[in-house]
């Protein structure tokens, strides 16, 4: 644990717009350490994947503007890891170890309270990413092959066939974000 690492300890240094314009502006401060981040396709959101020192790791957002507070997306009692925002920001992908296994899971987004969806199917699954189309979901299970869910989002949230891409045996992965 560097002190590099803690967003509390690091300090603020202007870095000013590409015109020359805008001001520092600290987005986190505190104990937590933010392990992960995306900001989504449209500039309005900051994901961030947390760690915390009593060794919980959780999902959080907020807006770069507006209503700015932190608020919590994805905290179940296991590890939250590798948030990743579909092309339209409207759902998230993650990984969770909540009831055992690491699997990946999408949940509605910034509200994921209202459904939850298993994309990995039970094979176990790790470092999601959303392809640029928003049509499949790219996992690894734990098996270590690099596996495609297509997915539908359009009026709602469907998972269709699981595809079966390679094996990625030999290189670098990570189960608590993307490598």
């Amino acid at each position: 644990k560097s002190a590099a690492c803690s967003i509390a300890k690091v300090p603020v240094v202007p870095v000013p717009l590409a015109d020359g314009t805008g001001t520092e502006q600290i987005l986190k401060s505190g104990t937590d350490w933010v392990i992960e981040s995306e900001v989504s396709r449209d500039g309005q959101w900051l994901v961030m994947r947390e760690y915390r020192p009593n060794g919980s790791r959780d999902i959080f957002a907020r807006r770069w503007t507006g209503d700015t507070t932190e608020r919590t997306v994805i905290a179940t009692p296991g590890e939250d890891v590798s948030p990743t925002l579909s092309p339209d920001g409207q759902w998230i992908a993650y990984g969770s170890d909540d009831g055992g296994a690491r699997e990946v899971w999408v949940s509605p987004f910034p509200d994921p309270r209202s459904a939850r969806w298993q994309i990995s199917s039970g094979v176990g699954g790790y470092e999601p990413l959303w392809s640029r189309d928003g049509k499949e979901i790219f996992f690894i299970t734990a098996d270590n092959v690099l596996t495609a869910a297509h997915v539908t989002t359009a009026g709602g949230f469907a998972v269709g066939k699981r595809e079966p891409l390679f094996r990625v045996d030999g290189y670098r992965r990570h189960f608590t974000h993307r490598a």
